[in-house]
């Protein structure tokens, strides 16, 4: 069995006390009224309970001597080692017995160990309370220590009052001396106060330790709340961002309607001087929407007898062009219809007269006949100009009249 730490609640001047054993020996050195006693006792009850003595002797009675001096949880925990497996036992004292609490599990699993009873030092050492308290625990202030104290004493006093035992007497004295100079030295030297200043040292170095432990817990505590501050701070800039963007959008979404309203104004603008010249010409007859359709139609209408126009134009061009020509050619006389009708039934004759002129035997010829017939000799397509020039003059006065 191998005790491993213990933690105490409340256990007479003790309160809220931690310890962790080490292998071998395990010195706890501390001022008078520390508490060591106390923390000797705390072991043995934890291992075999509170002794059943109701002695009205507070020194007697060890449940009413042991009361938390501060009130509270009155007991601890006790972790130990046996068999291989760790365990911890868990008491709470009451005022009575029959309050008292216990509980004993494995650390590795939880689970409660099986012992058989609630004594786990009896299991553990095979000894009863009163058995271990005689032999492994050793109170200095138990009655047992008295009377041991006082057969020492008994022996002591036999050994000085023999003679022979004289000099075996001065051996252990004199052995005693030198240990106690080996211990206590002048000039702040021996055993006893390097052990002291090599505890002052361990305390020394424990302060510091603390205050180095309390620094790095304050520099702990100052790293989370910079964390948390820059994490309400990225939430923060997160969410303005989220907004900025929202916002952006809804920006783009007004300049656009603004540049559209813009738009609308012009032409409104546009359509008003426009409305504004109309009425200026129109007055106030502004027509409506019949009136516009009509105006539109008889619009249609016009450009398309403009295009009828532009043509008939282009062909009475050509035509003065033509018949310039033929006034020209005709000296400033064109034969009208009822003369190029002449000319042609003329023209037919002298085309008979000349078709037979050499089958039958003509005498003579009119001269006029023979004038003609070289007018025509000459020019054999006169008879043709003169009835084209005719149509052209009857085609433009047609169009005149248009």
């Amino acid at each position: 069995m191998k005790l491993l730490s213990c933690h105490i609640d409340n256990f007479g001047i003790l309160q809220n006390y931690d310890h962790d054993f080490e292998d071998g020996l395990n010195i706890i050195l501390h001022d008078n009224g520390w508490g060591k006693t106390t923390f000797a006792v705390f072991l043995k009850v934890m291992l075999y309970g509170i002794t059943t003595k109701n002695s009205k002797n507070i020194t007697e009675n060890e449940r009413k001597r042991y009361l938390p001096w501060q009130g509270g949880v009155y007991g601890g925990t006790l972790d130990f080692e046996a068999g291989g497996k760790t365990y911890r036992i868990t008491r709470q004292f009451g005022a009575q017995a029959r309050m008292d609490k216990v509980k004993i599990v494995e650390l590795e699993t939880g689970r409660p160990a099986k012992f058989e009873t609630e004594n786990i030092g009896e299991e553990l050492f095979h000894l009863d309370a009163n058995a271990f308290q005689r032999s492994i625990f050793i109170n200095h202030n138990s009655p047992e220590m008295e009377t041991a104290m006082l057969s020492i004493h008994s022996r002591l006093n036999a050994i000085v009052s023999n003679v022979n035992d004289l000099e075996m007497y001065d051996e252990a004295i004199t052995e005693l001396t030198e240990k106690t100079k080996e211990y206590e030295k002048r000039g702040q030297k021996g055993k006893i106060y390097d052990i002291e200043r090599a505890i002052n040292t361990l305390k020394d170095e424990l302060s510091e330790l603390k205050d180095e432990i309390d620094k790095q817990d304050e520099a702990r505590h100052r790293i989370v709340e910079i964390d948390r501050i820059i994490g309400d701070t990225e939430k923060d800039i997160a969410a303005k961002k989220a907004e900025y963007e929202k916002t952006s959008g809804a920006r783009q979404k007004i300049e656009a309607y603004k540049k559209q309203l813009d738009e609308v104004e012009k032409s409104l603008a546009d359509i008003t001087l426009q409305l504004s010249e109309s009425q200026q010409i129109l007055g106030n007859n502004i027509p409506d929407s019949e009136e516009t359709d009509n105006i539109k139609y008889k619009i249609t209408q016009m450009e398309k007898d403009s295009a009828k126009i532009k043509v008939i134009a282009e062909e009475l061009k050509n035509l003065n062009d033509r018949y310039r020509e033929y006034t020209e050619f005709y000296e400033g006389s064109i034969p009208d219809v009822s003369d190029i009708a002449e000319i042609r039934r003329i023209y037919g004759e002298l085309q008979g007269i000349l078709s037979v002129k050499d089958e039958e035997t003509v005498e003579e010829i009119p001269n006029e006949y023979e004038t003609i017939d070289r007018v025509v000799n000459a020019y054999p397509d006169y008879v043709n100009k003169l009835g084209r020039a005719a149509e052209l003059k009857k085609e433009t006065d047609r169009l005149v009249r248009l």
